[in-house]
Parts: C-alpha cells; structure tokens; sequence
C-alpha cells in the first residue's frame, strides 16, 4: 500500500510569530513518516500551494492527513477535500467536518441544538 503524508513543515519563524504554530516541526514529520512506513513506502505531500498536483501526480492508495492548510478559514479542510475530488481515501475528519469546527461561532451554534454525538471512529478513514 503506497501511503500519502500530507503535512505542514513548520518554517524557521521568528519565535513571536504564531502562524505557524500548529504546523509540525521536522522531527515531528519524520516519526510519523517512519511509523507509517511499516505498512507500505510513504510519499511525502507537503500541503503547500503545489500540493493539488503532488497529490495527483502521485495517487496514493490512502493519504494519511496531518495538514493544518495554507490560508482562509477552511484552511484545513483542503486536503480531504482535494482527496475527496481525486477519489482518494484519506484519514481524519472529512473536509465539512473540520471547515465547520474552525469555526468556533457555527461549532457553538451548531452543537448547543444538543443534537446526539457519533460514536465513530476516532480516526476514521473516508473513501468516496
């Protein structure tokens, strides 16, 4: 199984600056990339603004999704989504799901309705 790590590589900021402080230092990448690699050759897939046609070129058979995104208020509902497109399975939470909790106003709203929570998976795999 040929495995895709999509991921935000944390640049050398100015330690005041926090925009990019969920983004994941070297280290951090490298683990999960030698974790993974137990099951099958990891393709690394840096979430960057060429990361539409990295994904496309190399088709993985399932893209293990550690992005935070680039920009906007969707940022990190860009990669599943563009999995979602190329019809490729991907970890996590699906691109609505983590558009609408980036959103602490709609997530309020949404979740004082008192509607049931899932009790799905807590990484759950989507395929299309």
């Amino acid at each position: 199984m040929r495995i895709g790590l999509a991921y935000n590589e944390k640049p050398d900021a100015p330690a005041a600056s926090d925009a990019y402080a969920e983004w994941d230092d070297p280290s951090t990448i490298d683990a999960v990339e030698q974790a993974l690699s137990l099951f099958g050759p990891v393709v690394r897939l840096e979430a960057d603004e060429f990361f539409p046609q990295k994904l496309s070129l190399a088709h993985p058979d399932i893209v293990f999704n550690m992005a935070e995104g680039l920009h906007g208020p969707c940022r990190e509902s860009h990669v599943p989504a563009l999995c979602e497109f190329l019809n490729i399975p991907y970890t996590g939470s699906d691109p609505l799901a983590l558009a609408l909790t980036l959103h602490k106003g709609r997530t309020k709203e949404i979740s004082s309705k008192r509607r049931p929570i899932s009790s799905a998976c807590p990484c759950p795999i989507h395929s299309s």
